[in-house]
């Protein structure tokens, strides 16, 4: 009666019931909905139908196991660039009823990853049999990012340990100055100026470098004299404004000769400019023997360059 199916909420406290059964009658009961859950047991297999009311207990058992995230670093460049905190998140599905599911991840997807909590975090709560995937999503601007067992399923009361390792590669590029054309020998003996800058992408925020030195845009301010800060008799103080950061370098070049820049990201991509081109006809640059049409995207070690 009511038909064979019920079923059980929390606002009906997961309790239901069959009325208008035959007395005698011999009945079964299994779970068509589990929500999930790990395991469903039942505590009787058959019940008969009496006076007096007989029922099942049906426990579902939902397990849990952890997501353990550790970071380390490689490459010439970690001591130079490794700098703030990198990120880490968290993706699960999960068959529900028949519906494979994405999950809600307790706490949220993101883990921050940074030197104080040694580059190691943690998701707890995952449901076992979770189907999950950690990715990166700040990598500092790494050269590379690899990870390791960062596809999985999750099991029952065991932390599973992804490993993310970003590596930091230096880079240099040199300038080398090509005077070439019928008029060449005019301009054997000129000066010319270049500019030269580079950017760095860094989690979708291009960083200016000076080439050649490390911009260190987080670095804390001078001890002394803050904004905010009193003086000996309780009158507040402004501090000095800080100068502007140059972020391209000026040099001066010669033909045959050559400018060199270091200690840059492999990743980042430099621009080269004449600001004096000795009444040269047109500019060309060369990397490696291919002519750029554009910036300089640097690869790992050196990239040579010719400004003709």
């Amino acid at each position: 009666p009511g038909g064979a199916l019920r079923e059980l909420t929390s606002d009906g406290f997961y309790r239901a019931t069959y009325e208008g059964l035959p007395l005698d009658a011999d009945c079964s009961l299994v779970e068509t909905r589990a929500g999930g859950a790990t395991s469903t047991s039942i505590d009787v297999d058959e019940v008969t139908v009496s006076a007096e009311p007989v029922g099942f207990t049906v426990t579902n058992t939902f397990d849990v196991g952890g997501v353990v995230v550790e970071k380390t670093f490689a490459g010439d460049g970690t001591g130079t660039f490794v700098r703030g905190s990198f990120e880490a998140s968290l993706a699960c599905t999960l068959p529900i009823d028949g519906v494979v599911t994405a999950l809600e991840i307790p706490g949220g997807a993101a883990r921050e990853l940074t030197e104080l909590n040694g580059y190691r975090n943690s998701w707890d709560q995952i449901p076992a049999g979770a189907d999950c995937t950690v990715t990166e999503t700040r990598t500092g601007g790494a050269t590379r990012t690899d990870a390791t067992a960062s596809e999985f399923v999750v099991v029952a009361d065991e932390d599973h340990t992804v490993g993310l390792e970003n590596t930091f590669l230096l880079a240099a590029f040199s300038v080398t100055k090509d005077v070439t054309g019928p008029f060449a020998s005019e301009a054997t003996d000129a000066t010319f100026v270049i500019e030269t800058s580079c950017l760095w992408d860094r989690d979708g925020e291009l960083v200016p470098l000076l080439p050649g030195d490390w911009m260190d845009e987080e670095r804390l301010p001078d001890e002394g004299t803050q904004e905010g800060a009193t003086d000996e008799g309780g009158e507040s103080e402004e501090s000095e404004p800080e100068p502007e950061r140059p972020t391209s370098v000026v040099s001066q070049i010669r033909d045959g000769t050559t400018v060199m820049f270091e200690n840059l990201p492999a990743n980042a991509v430099c621009s080269i400019s004449e600001v004096d081109s000795g009444g040269a006809t047109a500019q060309v640059v060369w990397l490696d023997g291919v002519m750029q049409l554009g910036d300089l995207t640097l690869a790992d070690g050196l990239n040579d360059s010719t400004l003709s």
